[in-house]
């Protein structure tokens, strides 16, 4: 008599049950165990004998009518799944208190090795007592190496892995760019991938699954949305301006707020006051200074970009009682301004960010006599600074800018000042390694800025 269950037709059923099992509403890490106990590759008939059960009653009745046969086949794959349902839905939540509600947003319920937390998007979210692993999504990496907790981070997006390809490299020697990144180099190249990572990527749901975090970080509230609907994983969000332009008291309480939940209290306190320190030392300098004008131009968003694109509010000018002639438009953070109102302006002093020069140049080759309409060139006032803005801020290298603006333009107010030697300290106090090295080797940063007849030369 046919078997029942032959091994080729259940194996069918079941890639059917896992795949429906898997894209039911309010999926979780508890579907997957449960399809991989039930589901897993290599099984024999032995593991289902909990079909052949199920379909005993009915032997006699169907043993000549294949339709028969067929329905109670599927009848018994129905009953499979809503055992499993059941258990899934109602008796693991009752029996284990149930970590989790279902619905658009994931809201844990507090237990007692947990605490309930509201982030810095008004979101109530339950973590553990002690955070011990965790992953930072993005760019918010940067802000784990600021509190030194890196050793708690299991894997990074791949945008964190990239290197720079300067001239004579190869993709094993290039060279990591963003100062948070070389600090901690060799983690990063040994941690697994979460996702692509970048603006508008998303992360890879199934390995956070399977690394399984302590806590989820993030800048962007979809995306923690997202995670904690989908894993299960706790996600907090933490605060960030974005196009709005840098708001350093807005990023000292997102500091202070990280330092909380990894256990980093005292570290958050330090670099909170570094930060404060270093601000307070550049407005003593500037105190009742004569105010010049300066532009800021070439700024780097999502990518390297011309004259044009400068930064409204750009804190290292505040600081500095210097007077930002984009301001006076009246909008926040980064902007596209129309040429001619830089001839308009005609600012005392130009500073450009180094990873526009290229295209800086080649705009200048092609418009030579545009740029001899401003003061700042024909004066030889045209200077270089290292790039902030590389997925999100850097805050060590906008500090370090200021520093080497104000000897620029205040040299009497800054005479005990050498910008690099400076930089390299406040790079350090914020990543804890020296770096600045790496950052030199890219960009041709706290340079002066020659307009030639053959294109721009450095000094």
């Amino acid at each position: 008599m046919e078997a029942i269950f032959s091994d080729t037709r259940i194996k069918k059923k079941l890639v059917k049950v896992k795949s429906l099992w898997k894209n039911l509403p309010g999926f979780s890490a508890t579907n997957y165990f449960l399809t991989d106990i039930f589901c897993f590759p290599g099984y024999d008939s032995r593991n289902y004998s909990v079909f052949a059960k199920l379909n005993k009653l009915n032997r006699k009745k169907v043993r000549n009518d294949k339709f028969l046969n067929q329905q109670a086949r599927e009848n018994g794959l129905v009953f499979f799944l809503l055992f499993f349902l059941i258990i899934n839905l109602i008796l693991i939540p009752t029996l284990f208190g149930s970590e989790y509600s279902r619905g658009d947003i994931f809201r844990p319920k507090a237990m007692n090795s947990s605490k309930l937390i509201t982030d810095l998007a008004g979101r109530q979210v339950a973590i553990p007592e002690k955070v011990r692993t965790i992953v930072a999504l993005n760019g918010s990496l940067r802000y784990v190496v600021y509190l030194q907790a890196a050793d708690l981070v299991i894997g990074v997006e791949g945008i964190e892995k990239n290197k720079n390809l300067l001239n004579g490299t190869s993709p094993q020697s290039g060279i990591f760019l963003r100062p948070y990144q070389a600090a901690i180099c060799s983690l990063i190249e040994r941690l697994p991938l979460v996702g692509e990572g970048g603006p508008g990527k998303l992360p890879d749901l199934e390995v956070l699954i399977k690394l399984h975090p302590d806590l989820v970080l993030t800048f962007e509230p979809e995306v923690a949305e997202l995670v904690q609907s989908r894993t299960g994983l706790p996600s907090v969000v933490l605060s960030y301006a974005g196009t709005n332009g840098v708001d350093f008291p807005v990023i000292k309480k997102s500091l202070a707020f990280l330092g909380q939940l990894l256990g980093r209290e005292k570290r958050a306190e330090e670099i909170n006051r570094f930060i404060d320190e270093c601000e307070k030392d550049l407005r003593h300098r500037t105190a009742g200074v004569k105010p010049v004008s300066v532009y800021i131009g070439g700024i780097s968003a999502r990518g390297a970009h011309g004259l044009t694109s400068t930064e409204i509010n750009y804190p290292p000018l505040l600081w500095l009682t210097a007077i930002n002639v984009a301001d006076e438009l009246k909008q926040k953070g980064h902007v596209f301004i129309d040429k001619e109102k830089l001839l308009a302006w005609d600012p005392e002093y130009i500073f450009l960010d180094a990873a526009g020069l290229t295209l800086i140049n080649e705009n200048y080759l092609k418009n030579r006599s545009y740029y001899e309409h401003l003061s700042a060139v024909r004066q030889n006032k045209v200077f270089t600074v290292f790039p902030f803005n590389f997925y999100r801020t850097n805050l060590e290298v906008l500090i370090a800018n200021a520093y080497f603006i104000g000897q620029t333009i205040y040299p009497d107010r800054f005479s005990d000042v050498e910008p690099e030697k400076m930089a390299r300290k406040i790079i350090k106090e914020f990543v804890g390694a020296e770096v600045l090295d790496w950052l030199k080797a890219a960009y041709a940063g706290f340079r002066q800025v020659e307009f030639s007849e053959s294109g721009i030369k450095l000094r």
